[in-house]
């Protein structure tokens, strides 16, 4: 449901957001809820959106709604996580109306553990009501600010764990269901010994399927990164 900065989970770099310039109003609601609406111009009207949400923990979950204009497209959704027996769980579902009267859904559905030792497992569903059009999909993936998608049905798998303060990782797992593309994503950040903070990250994708499948037409990507902050 973060529509105004949406991120793929196959971003090189999944932790830095481009951003937007945009007015926020924030107030409490109760002792576990929050009211916000936001304004965000961007370059012109027809990009700007506005939108609402509402987050209230009832009934032992953390349940949200939302409805907003987002450059020209009607949004509604909500949201809800907790926990159950040691096992997280959240969930989140979206209508889409464009000024064109086309609508779809969208929606999540996550199981996530967290162990003693660290590691953190999460498995979850993404169905996708609007599939993009294969043969359009890169040149989409140029001019579009938004993950897209060409199938319907998607099975994630993440895993990260912290194994020391200086070493952690992430491997992300992503398969379409309905073309039987598949994804492979390590990524690796140390915290190299110096008094100044200097992180080095190295990852790589490894792509899987046909050759017109939505991630078996893509070559492996390759990714080594040294950040350092003043």
């Amino acid at each position: 449901m973060d529509i105004l900065n949406p991120v793929s989970p196959l971003n090189l770099e999944p932790d830095e957001r481009i951003g937007v310039d945009a007015v926020l109003w924030d107030s409490p609601w109760g002792a576990t809820g929050r009211i916000s609406a936001v304004h965000a111009l961007q370059h012109s009207d027809k990009e700007a959106s506005t939108a609402a949400r509402a987050k209230r923990f009832v009934a032992g979950v953390d349940a949200s709604v939302m409805i907003g204009d987002f450059a020209g497209t009607t949004k509604a959704g909500v949201s809800g996580s907790s926990s159950v027996a040691g096992t997280g769980w959240r969930t989140e579902l979206v209508w889409s109306e464009a000024d064109t009267g086309d609508g779809y859904w969208q929606g999540v559905a996550d199981l996530n553990w967290a162990y003693r030792n660290g590691f953190n497992l999460a498995l979850e569903y993404f169905y996708n009501g609007q599939p993009a059009r294969p043969g359009n999909l890169d040149l989409l993936r140029l001019v579009s600010t938004r993950p897209l998608y060409t199938g319907r049905h998607y099975i994630g798998l993440l895993a990260w764990q912290d194994i020391n303060p200086f070493w952690q990782y992430r491997v992300v797992v992503i398969r379409n269901a309905d073309d039987a593309s598949w994804v492979l994503y390590p990524r690796s950040t140390w915290t190299l010994p110096f008094k100044r903070e200097i992180y080095l990250t190295a990852g790589a994708q490894w792509f899987g399927g046909d050759d017109d499948s939505e991630y078996g037409r893509l070559e492996p990507v390759g990714l080594m990164e040294l950040q350092w902050f003043f």
